[in-house]
């Protein structure tokens, strides 16, 4: 079997990291420590960072029913794999 990083690149620098992470960084000082801070903030807060975590997934979802209505069944096992993972987030 092929290595799964000589297929999906490179890690990224330490450059590049370090400027995600001040990025970052930033947006959660600037957005959510200014915008979500004091008594009663705490459900917006949550809701705001619940949403942007699972915005992933979303994308992760949509591709899958892009390569399921495109025919592409290579990719079947992925659905298996959603479907499972879908059902243990429900219950």
């Amino acid at each position: 079997k092929k290595n799964p990083s000589g297929i999906l690149g490179e890690p990224l620098n330490e450059d590049i990291e370090e400027f995600n992470r001040n990025i970052v960084g930033f947006i959660k000082k600037i957005v959510f420590d200014i915008l979500y801070r004091g008594e009663g903030r705490e459900y917006a807060r949550f809701y705001a960072l619940e949403t942007i975590a699972r915005e992933p997934y979303f994308a992760y979802l949509g591709a899958l029913h892009f390569y399921e209505t495109a025919g592409v069944w290579r990719k079947a096992n992925y659905l298996k794999i959603h479907f499972a993972e879908e059902w243990n987030e429900h219950h």
